[in-house]
């Protein structure tokens, strides 16, 4: 079945010839399936087209020597292409670095003829002809031409600013065509962060020229910058320490002064170098040296000074506002520290990494645990994140379900997280621990006491703490007594004033006593309620042993101390336990079977 635009091309009895800007997108694409029909098509022109497609070919696949090959060899006078392709042929020649020939190709370029983004291209060649052949004043004319042409964009205004200032830095030289080149080539492989090459071709410009050269301040800072860029802090500062006469490089080496210290973690002297670079008033360098000034100023605790500092930064936006958002976060301020988290959002992965969990903790800390626990189950499996935020993230995740009530999926996430500690137990030892209790707490919380003895049960061998134990035995206890079975509760609390002496305090008596009274142990539960006032006459849980002794008198027929006892309780504490325990006592003579 042929397409709707095949019929029309058919009805019209034509032939199409694919234009070169066509094939070239289906290269830059790499869709060889389609390339493949284009060559068998019937809309191809077989004739004029198929020296062409092999030619270009070459050239979108990246192949320039082999693409200027061929095309040497089909057109020879190398003028008979046409347009698209003599500027194909421009940028294989720059691609391989064959400088020299530059300026015979692009004169017999129609600029008008090509589309916007090589036109942007062919402006770049140019310029950067024109200074490898010292032409500065065709240099000056394009960089003037290009600013007032409404196709110009700003990364093409950037590359000829740059041209323009290694031609500005040479001005009045007379330097070898050898060493533009290998100046040029040093600057361009600079920013590409090819920082081994780039100090290659500095040395080789450093050895063509004089010691008075203007260059060969230039050369000592591209050097410096290189060796920096390569983790070579010390190096890059001894090539900094010259004096230089350009004022802009002069302001550059102050600020890579303040950044190797920065990256050496000298935080002192960064915020001691930052304030003599910033009172000269620099030109360039400022919301930069800001930023450094603002988190070493974090970094040495006075976070006041750097949120003052880093309020004031402009650029480097998203990891500003981080750094202010964890400086809020610290200072409780968490409204303000989920706002900043919210826009450092950014294109790097690494950084929203770190956001997402600051964000996470600041959402929590508000109280807002549907969207903290949200937030924390969608970057817990993070790459760039340590282990230890990772299972931190699953930690709050499962908080934030408890907190929020939802006790059976804050179950099923401290499971989880649990059945990843176990895996390593001993490195993950605190956490571990941690995270035992609280899906014992979450047992609790759902009632399943049976559920919740049976996790601390099992986790009683591994204690090695007596303190803890204890506090294991007490929950073990309890447990047994919101169970009803008070003889196995008592049984408990009985072990921890016997075994743990040493961690026994009020609440275990007064367990003990009223796990006895529970089971109708009277005797047995005032035995305890006596000995809890023998270990703390004075103790908190005085009115609690009181009003379970009355009640055991009573139980015990002693109704006369009962009563005396519900007197002392109402005079100290006034809860009415004398009218109580009278009308128990009236209730008792009135119901009696003779």
């Amino acid at each position: 079945m042929v397409g709707k635009w095949g019929v029309v091309v058919l009805l019209l009895g034509a032939t199409y010839v694919f234009p070169n800007e066509l094939i070239g997108d289906l290269y830059q694409r790499n869709n060889l399936v389609h390339i493949n029909l284009l060559r068998n098509s019937i809309f191809f022109d077989q004739n004029s087209n198929a020296s062409e497609l092999s030619v270009l070919e070459n050239y979108h696949i990246g192949n320039y020597s082999a693409f200027i090959k061929s095309y040497e060899s089909t057109y020879k006078d190398k003028i008979n292409a046409d347009n698209q392709l003599m500027f194909y042929y421009l940028i294989s020649k720059y691609k391989i670095k064959e400088y020299s020939s530059l300026k015979n190709i692009y004169p017999s370029i129609n600029a008008e003829m090509l589309s916007i983004d090589n036109w942007r291209d062919l402006q770049k060649v140019k310029a950067i002809s024109y200074y490898l052949d010292g032409n500065e004043a065709s240099l000056s004319k394009l960089v003037l031409d290009v600013k007032a042409d409404s196709r110009s964009n700003q990364e093409l205004m950037d590359v000829l600013a740059d041209v323009y200032k290694l031609e500005l830095a040479s001005n009045g030289l007379n330097a070898t065509a050898n060493v533009n080149v290998d100046y040029y080539d040093a600057w361009t492989n600079l920013k590409e962060g090819k920082y081994g090459i780039a100090k290659g071709y500095f040395d080789k410009a450093k050895m063509d020229i004089t010691e008075s050269d203007l260059r060969c301040e230039f050369i000592e800072y591209g050097l410096g910058v290189a060796l920096y860029a390569s983790g070579n802090y010390q190096e890059a500062v001894e090539k900094f320490q010259k004096k230089y006469t350009s004022a802009e490089l002069a302001q550059s080496v102050a600020f890579f002064k303040i950044l190797a210290a920065f990256d050496n973690k000298n935080y002192s002297e960064v915020v001691t170098l930052s304030a003599e670079f910033l009172a000269d008033k620099p030109s360039n360098y400022v919301s930069q040296t800001n930023y450094l000034r603002g988190v070493s100023l974090y970094s040495l605790g006075d976070k006041e000074k750097a949120k003052k500092v880093l309020e004031e930064v402009k650029d480097f936006s998203a990891f500003v506002k981080y750094i202010l958002a964890e400086i809020y976060y610290d200072e409780g301020s968490y409204a303000k520290a989920k706002t900043y988290y919210q826009g450092a959002k950014s294109s790097n992965d690494v950084l929203n990494s770190y956001v997402n969990y600051g964000l996470g903790w600041a959402t929590f800390k508000l109280a807002q645990y549907k969207e903290a626990e949200s937030i924390f189950d969608k970057n817990q499996a993070n790459e760039n994140l340590s282990e230890n935020i990772k299972l931190d993230m699953m930690l709050k995740s499962a908080d934030s379900s408890y907190n929020s009530g939802s006790y059976k999926d804050a179950a099923k996430k401290y499971i989880e997280l649990l059945n990843v500690l176990s895996k390593n137990k001993e490195g993950n030892r605190s956490l571990y621990n941690q995270n035992i209790y609280n899906l014992v707490t979450v047992y609790m919380k759902l009632k399943d006491f049976k559920k919740a003895n049976e996790i601390l049960e099992k986790y009683f061998p591994e204690v090695k703490n007596d303190r803890e134990k204890v506090l294991i035995r007490t929950l073990i206890g309890n447990n047994n007594y919101q169970l009803k079975d008070y003889k196995l509760a008592a049984k408990v609390f009985e072990e921890i004033l016997v075994v743990y002496s040493a961690y026994k305090d009020e609440d275990i008596y007064i367990s003990l006593a009223n796990s006895y009274f529970n089971d109708k142990e009277y005797g047995r539960a005032l035995v305890v309620y006596q000995d809890y006032f023998k270990e703390y006459p004075k103790g908190e849980k005085d009115m609690d042993a009181k009003y379970g002794m009355v009640q055991t008198y009573y139980h015990l027929n002693q109704l006369e101390s009962a009563l005396a006892l519900a007197k002392d309780v109402d005079e100290t504490y006034g809860i009415g336990l004398v009218k109580e325990i009278e009308g128990k006592i009236k209730f008792k003579k009135e119901t009696v079977i003779e």
